[in-house]
């Protein structure tokens, strides 16, 4: 797998879809070595939407997240993941779900548990659920305050969704997969 080929599908459709919605991209180079360095900084003079912040080395990925949720001015946060190719209008339905005051965490990729030990997927389930994958993770910016950013103690990311989830969670908000 290419990194820079999931960079450019995942940025290209990102940015196809947010044409009318008001949007400000924030991209952390986690010290990449394949050319993804320059096709960022290309887009950047192509796209006054894009703001790159690169690192010199490869930091894990709470660090690197950390550094974006950080930067970012927007009312609404949204994490996408490189793997994930966006086809068709994800901010507005999750500023809806986002509409709801207990509503922390809004997203397509759910996880459900019975014992907090494992976790399934909700594959097209809808409403509730314990946690959600940070394929595509979204939340108001206001909630930092409240919940604060990642934990950097983490090595596996999977671990790494279900903890930050469940500071949303620890603080009293609802988490919906749609």
């Amino acid at each position: 797998c290419n990194y820079l080929e999931d960079v450019q599908r995942c940025m290209n459709s990102a940015l196809a879809w947010c044409e009318k919605h008001s949007t400000e991209v924030v991209v952390v180079d986690n010290g990449s070595t394949d050319g993804t360095a320059q096709w960022l900084e290309d887009l950047t003079g192509r796209d006054s939407r894009v703001r790159v912040i690169h690192v010199d080395h490869v930091m894990g990925d709470a660090a690197a997240k950390n550094i974006g949720l950080k930067q970012s001015l927007g009312h609404t946060v949204v994490m996408l993941d490189t793997s994930v190719e966006v086809l068709g209008d994800v901010l507005g339905p999750l500023a809806g779900l986002l509409g709801d005051e207990s509503v922390g965490v809004a997203g397509p990729y759910g996880l459900r548990t019975d014992d907090l030990h494992h976790f399934h997927e909700g594959e097209g389930e809808s409403g509730d659920v314990d946690a959600m994958q940070a394929y595509c993770f979204a939340f108001r910016r206001s909630r930092l305050r409240d919940v604060g950013v990642m934990r950097e103690s983490f090595r596996f990311y999977r671990n790494l969704d279900l903890d930050y989830s469940f500071h949303f969670k620890d603080r009293g908000y609802r988490i919906v997969a749609d």
